[in-house]
């Protein structure tokens, strides 16, 4: 009776990790799979915010600067790399981003100090962003563009966030935090 019981255990749990790694590869895999032909992701975009009223333009000489050419202007960028067939761990991951992003640093998206892209990495017109970072599946970057300096990050971390909602922004507000004193 006691075998029967340790065989069962065993072939469950065989089973189990089975399940498991069978989930895990369905997010990281590069293999592609034909997909029956599905309406293509809407972009996201950022919710733009009221204008507030500008105060008068400040004349005097101190306040009077030159503008800033785009070389000399820093970004954060933050760029999500996605497949076309989406579990719910990475739909979570996006969703979850952005949501960090314009509560945290809606001044920021607004100005473009930091901004925040969607890519799949399965569309042919996207070959150049998806050179440029390296990616190949599901990923989540952070680009600190000064000038024509870039200095890319993948955030592997995010991962072990998922359905925590409050982890997860803590996760995204830290790095966004770091990245962004790297760009003063």
């Amino acid at each position: 009776m006691k075998y029967k019981f340790q065989v069962r255990l065993i072939i469950v749990s065989v089973f189990i990790t089975w399940l498991l790694a069978l989930s895990l590869l369905s997010c990281t895999t590069q293999a592609t799979r034909e997909a029956e032909p599905q309406a293509p992701n809407p972009p996201i975009t950022t919710p733009a915010l009221p204008e507030a009223p500008s105060p008068p333009p400040d004349t005097t000489p101190a306040a009077i600067t030159e503008p800033q050419t785009p070389a000399e202007q820093s970004r954060v960028d933050v760029v999500y790399f996605h497949r076309a067939q989406r579990c719910h761990s990475c739909q979570y991951a996006e969703e979850q981003t952005l949501l960090t992003l314009e509560s945290y640093f809606a001044d920021e998206l607004e100005s473009g100090e930091i901004t925040f892209s969607s890519v799949n990495v399965q569309d042919e017109n996207n070959t150049d962003i998806i050179e440029q970072y390296g990616a190949y599946s599901s990923q989540l970057f952070i680009n600190v563009v000064e000038g024509d300096n870039e200095n890319i990050e993948e955030v592997i971390e995010f991962w072990d966030f998922i359905d925590d909602d409050e982890g997860f922004s803590l996760l995204i507000r830290t790095k966004i935090t770091d990245a962004l004193v790297g760009t003063d």
